[in-house]
């Protein structure tokens, strides 16, 4: 019977071991060769994104491509190196490589397909799309799906949730968000394939998250380990490096009209006295250094703001939002996002401790996924709320937002897993869409032009982006209609236009903000009729000499006109450079147009200027103490001057005649300064697609002059360079 016993003892023990073997074998065969790949966001996500995976192999290629229907032998790639972090994760122990990759100077706006290569294996085709600074867009929030193998209904549902809310609204969403928890244990590193494995977003978007508690748990969800409680979080995803420091994973980017802080709850709520005040500079620097490059900002972190369960407007930990409302308040903060609670509240627009129309923070807190929902249980402080949702009345017990982000403002939709509404709202903007220089971009480079007898309009490349719609109409006739904002394109052919013609079009622009803007553009089809530039009106032996640069085509130019003040002055040959007028004819505001036409008296192009020389208030033709003398008689007597004459006697660019121009005047009598200098501004020749040519900077109303032949291949110029007053762009033609 002993005998018996113990041949009984030996086996169960080799079965011990075997099983032990098996389950050792098994778990290292879970860290497959290429695994965990995430795209998520760079610091400026129209051109920066930033890509995460592990692997067994040291080495993995990645490849990149645009033009999804190009094989992946046609697609960019790049060799990477990975790290070896050895038994990072508790459990399975394993060991592997851990690979980050930045990748930068991508378009904005544009799909992107990339896969990765690692030893013998190739990954799935996964996806990415760039923001596009502009237009409207949606994104999909969601929180606390704590992933885990013996959990599948929870990524069903995960699942389910970014299946419907592509569906519903019509989009591909770009950007997935994740106010933290996304495994149980951060620890368990098949927790961590369940949720990459089991969901399709990850191959086919973005996905950024933030650290939860669960994310720093070991195995034991009673503690979060004190030293490296983020280190699984940095094992998986890569962030901008733009936070606090190594413990505290925040971080800042920018996504379409978004700027979005993820705040690191984690350490703060331990250790509120030293990652407070650094999330908080944080906070403000981020801010201040990105003004008029965002319309919104959305601050995010795991643990609530306010308690979802009892409602107090001031939550449970230390990073609730009584330590952040001041501070949100100062800044604008439009949305305060959070998880943990595992249930829904909205609040309405707070400021300053109250109940506001607009203008001020709204803070919601996210449902779970799956199971372990809690319930709201009191309902303190209800003035303060807009909305709060039990779990028990969302299907499923699971919940996400859509935002769909437009320059109005900002709509959010929660929705449960059958894609039942529960909770819809508006948050009205309250900053202006900061485009105002490129709209004016888009007007200071929009020219027409005529290559190979066809007509063509086209603007700086990188403007295409905030034009939502173009039209070109000749008159009633409509030439061209074109959404830049969709095709990327800066250069469309004009079409139905009559050759050896001048034209007057009328130039419709839809820009993304949805604003509206008409305007009249001259053009014509006689092809290259060559340039004037540089018209200027100088004193010279007592008489005004106009003069300016001709390089005319003299076989499409018939002649020149020259007007004083729109007064016909003269009619010249089309060969002329210069022309004199008595000075008892003209005086010191007096504004010189000159014009050339064709021999149908069709005006292809025009110049105006005024007096140019700067300080020569007495309009003789010199700088003497004479305009000394006179500019503090004018101040003295109250004199007014024109804007033209401002041109050239407000050296100081105050927008006054004052002491500091006579001083100035002064300086270069005396040979203390060489010349007066007014601001400079930059002036840029691109190509029809956009290209860079050329770019010069030019003193304050001087007019911008090219040496033409330096430019390889250029043919002529179009759109008006002289009299200088802001940065402008000049599109440059040629075959």
């Amino acid at each position: 019977m002993r005998k018996f016993k113990f041949k009984f003892l030996i086996f169960l023990l080799l079965a011990c071991l075997i099983c032990v073997f098996t389950i050792h074998t098994n778990v290292i065969a879970a860290a497959n060769n290429l695994e965990l790949i995430i795209a998520g966001p760079g610091e400026n996500a129209s051109t920066e994104m930033l890509f995460s995976w592990r692997s067994t192999n040291e080495s993995a290629t990645f490849y990149y491509t645009s033009n999804l229907n190009d094989s992946l032998s046609k697609w960019d790639s790049i060799d990477v190196k990975g790290e070896l972090e050895d038994k990072i994760f508790e459990i399975e122990k394993i060991a592997n490589y851990r690979f980050k990759l930045e990748l930068e100077n991508l378009t904005p706006g544009t799909k992107y397909a990339y896969a990765i290569k690692s030893g013998i294996s190739t990954s799935e085709t996964h996806y990415f799309e760039t923001a596009y600074e502009t237009g409207a867009f949606n994104f999909l929030w969601l929180s606390d799906n704590h992933a885990h193998p013996g959990s599948p209904d929870r990524q069903t549902e995960f699942e389910q949730l970014y299946k419907l809310a592509k569906d519903n609204f019509n989009s591909n969403l770009p950007l997935v968000l994740s106010t933290g928890d996304d495994t149980s244990y951060g620890g368990n590193y098949d927790n961590w394939q369940t949720l990459v494995t089991k969901a399709s977003l990850f191959r086919e978007t973005v996905y950024v998250s933030t650290p939860g508690n669960h994310t720093c748990y070991d195995y034991d969800s009673s503690k979060i380990p004190s030293e490296y409680s983020n280190r699984y979080f940095n094992a998986i995803f890569n962030t901008p490096d733009n936070g606090t420091d190594d413990q505290s994973t925040s971080f800042w980017f920018i996504y379409n009209s978004i700027l979005f802080i993820s705040l690191d709850s984690i350490p703060a709520n331990s250790k509120a006295s030293t990652y407070l005040p650094m999330q908080k500079e944080l906070l403000k620097n981020a801010i201040e250094s990105n003004e008029g490059k965002y319309q919104y900002i959305i601050v995010y972190q795991h643990y609530p703001f306010m308690n979802a369960l009892t409602g107090n407007r001031v939550g449970p930990y230390g990073t609730n939002y009584g330590q952040w409302r001041e501070i949100f308040d100062e800044y604008g903060v439009d949305l305060a996002l959070s998880g943990d609670h595992h249930c829904y509240y909205r609040s309405n627009s707070l400021y300053n401790d109250e109940v506001v129309d607009k203008n001020g923070t709204v803070y919601i807190g996210a449902p779970q996924i799956g199971g372990r929902h809690r319930e709201i249980t009191e309902e303190n402080d209800k003035e303060y709320y807009a909305s709060r949702v039990t779990s028990e009345e969302l299907a499923g017990n699971s919940g996400a937002t859509c935002f769909t982000v437009t320059s109005e403002g900002i709509r959010g939709t929660l929705i449960d897993i059958d894609g039942k509404v529960h909770d819809t709202y508006f948050i009205e903007a309250k900053r202006p869409v900061a485009w105002e220089s490129e709209k004016q971009g888009v007007k200071d480079s929009i020219n027409v032009y005529n290559l190979n007898d066809k007509n063509y309009i086209c603007f700086e490349s990188d403007l295409a982006k905030y034009i939502d719609s173009l039209e070109v109409y000749n008159e009633d006739t409509r030439l061209l209609s074109v959404s830049p904002y969709i095709t990327k394109e800066s250069n469309f052919e004009l079409k139905n236009l009559n050759s050896n013609k001048a034209y007057n079009l009328t130039v419709k622009i839809k820009y993304a903000d949805d604003t509206k803007e008409e305007y009249k553009l001259n053009c014509h089809t006689y092809g290259n009729i060559g340039y004037l530039y540089n018209l200027s009106a100088l004193i010279n032996n007592s008489k005004l000499n106009i003069s300016w640069e001709n390089k005319l085509n003299n076989n499409v130019i018939a002649n020149l006109k020259l007007y004083a003040d729109n007064k016909l002055l003269a009619t010249l040959s089309n060969n002329a450079t210069s022309y004199e007028v008595e000075l008892s004819e003209i005086n010191s505001s007096t504004i010189y147009k000159l014009e050339a036409l064709t021999s149908n008296n069709e005006v292809l192009c025009t110049l105006t200027s005024a007096y140019s020389l700067q300080g020569d208030i007495t309009f003789d033709g010199k700088i003497d103490e004479n305009d000394v003398k006179e500019i503090f008689n004018s101040i003295q007597t109250n004199k007014t001057f024109t804007e033209n004459e401002k041109i050239y006697l407000d050296l100081n660019n105050d927008g006054e005649i004052d002491l500091g121009d006579a001083f100035t005047v002064n300086a270069l009598i005396n040979k203390k300064i060489d010349k007066i200098v007014f601001n400079t501004y930059t002036v840029t020749i691109i190509d029809k697609n956009g290209n860079k040519l050329y770019e010069e900077q030019i003193n304050e109303g001087e007019d911008a002059m090219f040496n033409i032949n330096s430019v390889d291949n250029l043919l002529y110029l179009t759109g008006s360079i002289n009299s200088i007053t802001k940065d402008i762009t000049i599109v440059a033609v040629g075959e």
